[in-house]
């Protein structure tokens, strides 16, 4: 049994989908897999979480000063991840976020030793950091990173049926649990909330959800800004909570 896997990821930032790829990465890496970690930007500061046993490496592009040099940095980039993929047999390789799966398909097309490709999969997946949808990305996503050998991880019910894949290997699988212990009294009945207010974020769930924590006298903080945030207020005053907002 083959136990060498490839992660790929945008960076190692405190994002949603960086955090799963190294709760993952440290999985695998207890359970005996030899795990190389790719970030496509800096290793940031999720790098400290990752395991000492996972060799980690980046392609350095949020250093490069312009974009000729991207493009030198992710050539090379690729170039040394197919080098990888041949000289240690690796069989599976797990991509997330959109730049991602794109370096992922290059990976599989252009190595030598035959390649699974897993596709981390969001709802948003198809949008850029505005929220509108991008026709590129879909038609590179679909025309060309997925085939019927790849397998597609949503992470949320509605990201499947919103992309509604033909012909190809998905599952479910939410979003992954925190990748340490916490006491449970640590935060003493307050919850926080950082990032944008859009529907993609689904904060309307967060809120409905709050409401069954009343009897428990928690508070919950929302820190965040967009372009419904009238229709949000509309919200908080419709489920008849003790709301302050700025």
């Amino acid at each position: 049994m083959d136990k060498s896997v490839l992660v790929i990821c945008t960076s190692l930032n405190m994002g949603g989908s960086e955090k799963q790829a190294v709760w993952l990465s440290n999985k695998l890496s207890d359970n005996g897999y030899r795990v190389f970690f790719v970030s496509l930007k800096d290793t940031g500061i999720l790098s400290e979480t990752l395991n000492s046993s996972i060799v980690v490496k980046n392609f350095k592009l949020a250093k490069a000063k312009n974009v000729y040099y991207k493009m030198f940095y992710f050539i090379l980039g690729i170039m040394r991840l197919i080098k990888l993929v041949n000289k240690y047999k690796i069989s599976k390789t797990v991509t997330f976020l959109f730049h991602s799966n794109f370096v992922g398909k290059i990976v599989k097309i252009f190595s030598i030793h035959k390649n699974v490709h897993i596709a981390s999969f969001r709802s948003d997946r198809l949008s850029k950091r505005d929220s509108n949808i991008s026709n590129l990305r879909t038609l590179i996503f679909r025309n060309f990173i997925l085939d019927n050998n790849t397998t597609v991880v949503f992470n949320s019910i509605s990201g499947s049926n919103k992309f509604n894949p033909k012909n190809l290997s998905q599952e479910v699988i939410f979003n992954f649990p925190l990748n340490f212990k916490q006491d449970k009294n640590i935060f003493d009945n307050k919850f926080v909330y950082i990032g944008r207010l859009d529907e993609l974020k689904n904060v309307q769930n967060i809120l409905l959800g709050f409401i069954k924590l009343e009897a428990l006298d928690a508070t919950l903080d929302i820190y965040g800004k967009d372009q419904t945030f009238q229709k949000f207020k509309k919200l908080l005053n419709s489920i008849h909570l003790k709301t302050k907002c700025h």
